[in-house]
């Protein structure tokens, strides 16, 4: 297998989209990734996890309301099966696989990111912030061993640990992850000019480093502080930027509206083998097997239909990657109604959630 990293695609530049072409004996996929959801350090914990076999191993790589999963499972002691699924698109074959060993597969896509890096990235045609030089990539290619829950804390500090693998994060680490997002808002704020609250932000994290290095970090009094500034910035109001996608912002806004335990409709938008993709209004969702019902279901063709009307409560939300996931099986009056009738789990749905409240 061989893989090949590009910022042009048919002889034309794009800024802001880096293209993954991957290639088997039998065939050949490319993967267009976008840096407003920026998938590379994801993909470093993707092989990260990869090279120190914990597997399965799943990643989303999102091109802005469409994109690609890739899959790695287990086969033997000795291979695994790799594969490109489509995700949110209307497509039922995957559209890459092929057995390799895993050792391959990491120098495959790591050998290959660091020349394009060392030879022919662009940093100011992906982004205004350099991401690909700042992630250490040629250390996936030295043997490690590291805990499965050292990469769910990183994942969970790159990809927004509020949401998504929070309960991997100590108290230390939500405060360096907050630490973090200020620190892109305080760049935020001295571009559209709010200097004080731009100062703010950033003279008191002035001595967190010396704290660290002299180990004398102090979580609890940090914690303490980190609130208070926040208060005293208020709600942040940032002109849009002018360059950016009516439509983001519109399932941005979208996604904003919504919350863990929420009863919501919408349509099926897409039929695969392990679940449903939702039209929620503006956004997608999924609707997992596991999350149709509480009797144990093969196809998720057996209840639903194209466009058929769905509700579901809303069981996890990523706002940042603009994930959530749905179910209907908390609906169930009785285990297996969603197989039985689904309207009349729908009818029902609002008695349902008020039951399990009280």
């Amino acid at each position: 297998m061989k893989v090949f990293f590009t910022q042009n695609q048919a002889g034309e530049l794009r800024k802001g989209w880096i293209y993954i072409r991957i290639e088997t004996d039998e065939i050949c996929t490319v993967i267009h990734t976008s840096t407003v959801f920026d998938p590379y350090p994801e993909l470093y914990v993707w092989l990260g996890k990869i090279r120190d076999s914990h597997l399965p191993a799943k990643m989303v790589i999102d091109e802005e309301g469409g994109g690609v999963e890739l899959i790695t499972e287990r086969i033997d002691t000795d291979l695994l099966r790799f594969r490109i699924d489509p995700w949110l698109y209307r497509e039922d074959q995957p559209r890459l696989e092929a057995l390799i060993a895993p050792s391959n597969l990491v120098s495959a896509f790591t050998n290959s990111i660091t020349d394009f890096i060392d030879h022919h990235y662009q940093p100011p045609l992906w982004s205004s912030l350099d991401n690909l030089n700042n992630i250490n990539w040629k250390n996936l290619l030295t043997p490690g061993n590291t805990a499965y829950e050292k990469w769910e804390q990183r994942l969970a500090m790159y990809g927004g640990g509020r949401a998504r693998n929070a309960q991997y994060l100590s108290v230390d680490q939500k405060i360096l992850h907050q630490f973090k997002s200020d620190l892109s808002t305080s760049i935020s704020l001295s571009v559209h000019g709010q200097l004080r609250d731009a100062y703010k932000l950033a003279s008191f994290y002035e001595n967190l480093i010396t704290d660290l290095a002299v180990k004398e970090f102090d979580s609890h009094w940090y914690q303490k502080r980190q609130s208070e500034i926040h208060q005293e910035i208020g709600e942040l109001h940032l002109p849009p930027c002018p360059y950016s996608n009516p439509a983001q912002h519109e399932r941005q806004a979208r996604l904003e509206t919504l919350k863990v335990g929420q009863l919501i409709d919408g349509r099926v938008r897409e039929i695969r083998s392990y679940g449903v993709f939702v039209d929620i209004g503006g956004c997608f969702a999924m609707l997992l097997n596991s999350a149709i019902s509480h009797d144990p279901i093969d196809d998720p063709k057996q209840v639903f239909r194209w466009h058929a009307w769905v509700r579901a409560i809303i069981t996890w939300m990523d706002i940042d990657k603009g994930r959530v996931l749905l179910s209907t099986a908390d609906l169930e009056p009785q285990p297996g109604d969603m197989l039985i009738d689904p309207l009349a789990v729908y009818k029902s749905a609002e008695e349902t959630v008020r039951n399990r409240v009280e």
